[in-house]
């Protein structure tokens, strides 16, 4: 009787002791989140897209490779959209039938396509575009980008305060980023005073190649200075004919102008001395330097701001992940509550809006 009664506690210990074992285990299983990204990999906008997905991956690397309880697996789902609306939509669908419950996306037509699509079917977009339309409607949106009306209210100053400009001629790209920036720049311009005067609106396609119309009417208009709004090797060159029509004054650029590194190339000499929208990061933090060293070593070349806008975006949302444990509203609500958060090279302010913001300044780039 003894012995049973001893085989019973033995069992007892064995099976709370088993318990325990196998509440640790689990424990120690990382949760594995599908994240889907939809970005311009051909088109126009592809090496903005290709940077993108480089800061991504190297993100989820970090991010994969944390020991201890803050442990998490990202399952990185990547889709082609072309830069195209109706391309982007039915890439997010496919990443939405795959189970990716949180997306990131780049460019304003694309987020603006993705919008209600995400909405309808319940999943966190991470927008980084610049189009002031993007938050403030639906609560499965944020978006940690700069914004047109942030480009156009520094421009605008700079015009006014330190060039003294009164006649702007302005060239910007017809798309949904390009028409907000120019209905921006003038509202920002007009409450400046009226001290400026837009002489001349001159539109481009952005499959544009050659601009020398453009720069022969924009130069005609006899400006002060010219503003070129746009991306890639169209606004290189738009920079490339103005110098080569001989326009002499400031000519000043969005932040495309540094994103895009086919713009620097397309412009070649001409782009030495243009005025141009920045990211402020702190380049003096040892952690920014490592992840520059570590981007130029995988992909043999300088990390450009947006891949490190898109590495922080996804430090973001992996410490959303955390704090929300998983669903789309706690995920929002846990990066909202957060008011702030210092990724690498950035302390980003997060608004109630779901805008998170960046620091911006106004550069002169010297080559």
């Amino acid at each position: 009787m003894k012995c049973a009664k001893g085989f019973v506690r033995l069992l007892a210990f064995t099976l709370v002791v088993g318990a325990f074992l196998a509440a640790g285990c689990a424990r120690k299983t990382p949760t594995t989140y599908k994240i889907g990204a939809v970005l311009p990999l051909t088109g126009p906008a592809a090496a903005m897209g290709e940077a993108a997905r480089n800061g991504i991956e190297l993100a989820v690397e970090d991010i994969n490779a944390r020991p201890g309880p803050r442990r998490m697996q990202i399952d990185l789902r990547v889709q082609d959209g072309k830069n195209d609306p109706t391309s982007s939509v039915s890439a997010f669908m496919k990443l939405h039938s795959e189970g990716a419950r949180f997306c990131v996306t780049f460019g304003s037509g694309v987020a603006l396509a993705l919008l209600p699509v995400a909405e309808r079917n319940q999943v966190l977009l991470l927008a980084d575009a610049a189009h002031p339309d993007i938050t403030g409607k639906s609560v499965y949106v944020l978006r940690h980008s700069n914004t047109a009306s942030q480009e156009a209210r520094l421009l605008a100053r700079f015009s006014v305060d330190r060039l003294k400009a009164s006649r702007l001629a302005v060239l910007w790209v017809n798309d949904e980023f390009g028409h907000a920036f120019d209905r921006q720049l003038n509202a920002q311009l007009k409450s400046a005073g009226g001290q400026v005067e837009v002489v001349g609106n001159i539109s481009f396609e952005k499959t544009e190649a050659d601009f020398r119309t453009h720069a022969q009417k924009a130069i005609a208009s006899r400006p002060d200075a010219i503003i070129v709004v746009g991306y890639g090797k169209a606004l290189g060159i738009a920079v490339k004919r103005l110098r080569e029509y001989r326009f002499a004054g400031p000519i000043l650029a969005n932040l495309g102008f540094v994103l895009t590194p086919d713009t620097i190339p397309a412009a070649g000499v001409a782009a030495k001395g243009v005025y141009h929208v920045a990211f402020h990061f702190d380049e003096k933090s040892s952690e920014y330097s490592a992840l520059v060293q570590r981007y130029a070593s995988r992909f043999s070349g300088r990390m450009p701001a947006w891949a490190i806008i898109e590495y922080n975006t996804m430090r973001l949302l992996a410490e959303g992940l955390e704090r929300g444990e998983g669903s789309v509203q706690g995920v929002r609500k846990a990066i909202l509550d957060l008011g702030a958060f210092r990724g690498v090279g950035e302390r980003m302010s997060i608004q109630p809006t779901g805008d998170i913001l960046p620091s911006l300044s106004i550069q002169r780039y010297n080559g």
